[in-house]
């Protein structure tokens, strides 16, 4: 899959959003990986752009959301929340993400949204799950 100016209007950014980083690439087309490492897009963009709706990647996202809630996990005190957890920690252990609903967008936005929201520090929080999301793509790349 490859990423590109037309690619992410297609996502319908904010004005705001879609001038502040892509007016230095507007000629530009990569993988997930090296629109990650794009210097002159924000974190918080990059992850933007990555937890949409993309059916191409929502396995990824589902495992990307899978990661950033498990860094969170443990301050929820509702036994329901841990329990489901559990269950969906067997889910990913077996390799069977597709179990879980195709929402993968929206878990992986609210679960990203969640951990950062949860540290202490919300930047570095959105560093690592740029990290993250770096890690579910990498064996994606064509």
């Amino acid at each position: 899959m490859k990423i590109n100016r037309q690619f992410i209007e297609s996502l319908k950014p904010c004005k705001s959003r879609l001038d502040a980083g892509l007016r230095h690439y507007s000629d530009w087309e990569g993988t997930w990986l090296e629109f990650f490492e794009l210097d002159k897009i924000s974190t918080n963009d990059k992850l933007w752009v990555f937890t949409r709706k993309i059916p191409d990647i929502e396995r990824e996202q589902r495992e990307f959301a899978f990661l950033c809630a498990s860094r969170v996990v443990e301050d929820y005190e509702s036994v329901e929340t841990k329990e489901y957890f559990t269950l969906v920690l067997f889910i990913y252990e077996s390799g069977m993400l597709d179990l879980l609903d195709s929402g993968g967008y929206g878990a992986a936005y609210r679960a990203a949204d969640g951990a950062a929201y949860k540290a202490a520090d919300w930047a570095a929080e959105r560093d690592v799950q740029l990290e993250i999301a770096k890690y579910v793509m990498g064996g994606c790349e064509e």
